[in-house]
């Protein structure tokens, strides 16, 4: 009886998780013209402006397009703003506070575990090719942030003195 209805159901999961991939692959290359198109008008501006004012004018595109964008998809539609009343609100919050304070049973930690055994000897391999394929990237990140964090002893980073020290 339920065995249909479990089918349909992945059927349907399937199909949908399909057309998000296809819609995906078709916007790759948009995503990657809008890359050169902002790339090209980047250049065009600094060349048309000076550096400063060039790159400012492409910062304010993107942060007004970025305004737009948040407006209109935060945006609640009439059919959602009756659902959440402060019941529902309360509910939510019970059941995450449940969820938060409940600790893995004993099956659970075993499915975890039986999980990650079953998934490590094919994404160990994976992770570590990508690791080794992004190495340079991975250290001048982390020559950034050794760079960034530590601290610095030239004269500014000296403490400034006071007229009791100069006067000994």
């Amino acid at each position: 009886m339920f065995q249909s209805l479990l089918k349909v159901a992945r059927r349907e999961v399937d199909d949908a998780v399909g057309d998000l991939v296809a819609r995906v692959v078709v916007a790759i290359p948009f995503l990657v013209a809008a890359g050169f198109l902002t790339s090209a008008g980047t250049v065009r501006l600094t060349r048309e402006f000076g550096t400063e004012l060039g790159l400012a004018a492409v910062a304010a595109v993107f942060a007004v397009l970025g305004i737009i964008l948040a407006a209109v998809l935060r945006k609640p539609t009439d059919a959602n703003r009756g659902e959440r009343t402060e019941k529902s609100v309360e509910a939510e919050a019970e059941a995450s506070d449940a969820l938060r304070d409940r600790r893995p049973t004993a099956a659970e930690q075993e499915m975890m575990m039986a999980t990650f055994a079953a998934v490590a000897p094919v994404a160990g391999p994976a992770l570590v090719r990508l690791l080794f394929r992004n190495l340079p990237i991975l250290a001048a990140i982390a020559v950034a942030v050794f760079i960034f964090t530590r601290q610095s002893t030239d004269a500014r980073s000296q403490p400034i003195p006071t007229s009791g020290d100069l006067q000994s």
